[in-house]
């Protein structure tokens, strides 16, 4: 999970000004591997697939 946070959440935040959606990982909200993602379905989808790219 560190590879999509990045070094001091850079890659997570990079992403969340890209699609312009709510993202959270994990921790208050659940388990640890745990991602979600809120806002417009298009934003989401697109969040969705630079997120799975990070992980491959």
């Amino acid at each position: 999970m560190g590879h999509v946070i990045g070094k001091k959440g850079a890659s997570i935040l990079s992403i969340k000004e890209s699609c312009k959606a709510e993202i959270l990982i994990g921790g208050e909200r659940g388990p640890l591997d745990k991602v979600i993602i809120i806002g417009p379905i298009k934003e989401v989808r697109k969040a969705e697939a630079m997120i799975r790219g990070r992980m491959s």
